[in-house]
């Protein structure tokens, strides 16, 4: 009876540790999955908040080479379109598209003109991340090089830099 209960008692412990053992490979599997990337940017549709990372901005990427128009600098700036983003957020039927810096400056694009004409936020310049000093992590982009009449809808002062909300309004 006696080896019948120490056997017992073994089995139950070594079920104990190989389920114990189980779990701690379980528990680092879900950390490494949870890998979660930074907000860039937030999109706001009515009470929707939608975060984009460096990922959705890879994924939706556009590109185009246009004069930064405040450093007058030639760049291949790559970024997503605000076309797209309304269609991300679920805001087509959108009027007005705010485009809002860390600052708290506010640039208003015509919903209409961002289907239009290919305005977008960038996140990266020449394939490197734009540094903060040129409005980087993420700023938004006239492309006056290939539709000069964006310039006079929107001047080179609304160049926004370190967006980091896009507001759909309806």
């Amino acid at each position: 009876m006696k080896k019948r209960t120490y056997f017992l008692a073994i089995m139950i412990m070594m079920v104990a540790l190989i389920a114990l053992a189980g779990c701690g490979a379980k528990k680092e599997e879900a950390a490494e999955a949870e890998v979660v990337l930074p907000t860039l940017v937030t999109l706001v549709n009515d009470t929707t908040e939608v975060a984009l990372t460096e990922k959705d901005f890879a994924d939706m990427k556009f590109e185009l080479e246009v004069t930064e128009a405040n450093l007058r600098k030639d760049a291949l700036f790559a970024g997503i379109k605000l076309s797209d983003l309304m269609t991300k957020a679920g805001a087509e039927d959108c009027t007005t598209i705010k485009v809002i810096a860390k600052d708290k400056m506010t640039v208003e694009i015509n919903a209409a003109d961002a289907l239009n004409y290919p305005i977008y936020i960038a996140n990266s310049q020449d394939g490197e991340k734009i540094p903060a000093g040129e409005g980087g992590p993420v700023k938004m982009i006239f492309p006056y090089n290939q539709y000069p009449d964006l310039e006079e809808l929107y001047k080179p002062s609304q160049w926004s830099w370190y967006v980091v909300t896009v507001e759909f309004v309806k």
